[in-house]
This record gives structure tokens, C-alpha cells and sequence, in this order.
């Protein structure tokens, strides 16, 4: 299996990732090594503007990609960031963490959510809260699934209370 850096998370591919930037979604697919490519570019279109109050139909846009790793910023503003990820079977991202808390909540199909050291299976319904710097990785080990990511601003201290 091919390990391959991109922006701050390293994601694990049956063969070298490639990264493409179309209509708004970043899409990591199975081909040539691309390097330096962010994995979630901040300067791409989001569904929902952070402007006025709009609905967006999630449950149109969780299709499975075929291995790949697929993301699309759903509203991005100053506060908070929802991110729409969509995994092929197999695909993962390895351990990583965030300066930022963050909130996952798969959607559709389960995966493997590793969190305070351990792996656990999550299905479609659960969420999960990460406090920042907390260590995490998530793989589909149990066919393809989709999750909301949704980080708040709050970093993480650097002192003590």
C-alpha cells in the first residue's frame, strides 16, 4: 500500500493517490503521486453560503467514489467549517490531529474511527467529538461510507486553564 503526504493529513491508497480539484470537490484517486496538493483547499467553492439561510440536500451527494477519498466543503465562515466526506472501500486516512474540536457524524454505511487509542466501528447515526490535538484516524474497512466533519474554531491550549 502506497503512503502519501497531503496538507496535513497522510492518506492511504492500494496504489500512489493522485489529486484532483473539479467543480468544487477534491477527489483522491488511485494513479500518479501528486505532491503538495491540500487535502481540504480553503479556497474552493462551499454549498451553502455563509451569507443568508439555505438548505442543501447531504443525502443526494453520498455516493460512493471508486478509490477514492472524495471532500466538499459544505459552509466555511470564521467560526466553523463542515466539511462532506465520501470514501471508497479500502481508502483511510492515517492517524492525525487538528488544532481545531471537531464533531464527525457518519451518514451513510459504517467505518473504522480510531479515537483515545482504539479502534471502534461506527455506523451510519453515531457521532463522535474530538477535542483539539486529540490523535485520530478513520478508515472504510467495511465498504464505502460518508461522513459531515464540522470543526469549530476553538484551538487548542497551548498553557494550562
Amino acid at each position: 500500500m502506497a503512503r502519501m503526504t497531503l496538507g496535513i493529513l497522510a492518506v492511504r491508497h492500494r496504489t500512489a493517490p493522485d489529486c484532483f480539484l473539479s467543480g468544487g470537490l477534491t477527489q483522491v484517486k488511485a494513479a500518479r503521486p501528486v505532491i503538495g496538493h491540500d487535502l481540504f483547499p480553503m479556497n474552493k467553492p462551499t454549498l451553502l453560503s455563509s451569507d443568508r439561510a439555505q438548505s442543501v440536500a447531504i443525502s443526494r451527494m453520498t455516493e460512493a467514489p471508486n478509490a477514492a477519498i472524495v471532500s466538499q466543503t459544505v459552509l466555511q465562515t470564521p467560526e466553523l467549517r463542515v466539511v462532506l466526506f465520501s470514501f471508497a472501500d479500502g481508502q483511510e486516512l492515517t492517524s492525525h490531529t487538528s488544532s481545531r474540536r471537531a464533531l464527525v457524524q457518519v451518514l451513510v454505511g459504517s467505518c473504522e474511527f480510531l479515537f483515545d487509542g482504539i479502534w471502534h466501528d461506527v455506523a451510519a447515526g453515531e457521532l463522535i467529538h474530538l477535542p483539539p490535538g486529540h490523535p485520530h484516524a478513520v478508515r472504510a474497512s467495511r465498504g464505502p461510507f460518508s461522513m459531515i466533519l464540522t470543526l469549530g474554531s476553538e484551538a487548542a491550549s497551548k498553557g494550562g486553564p
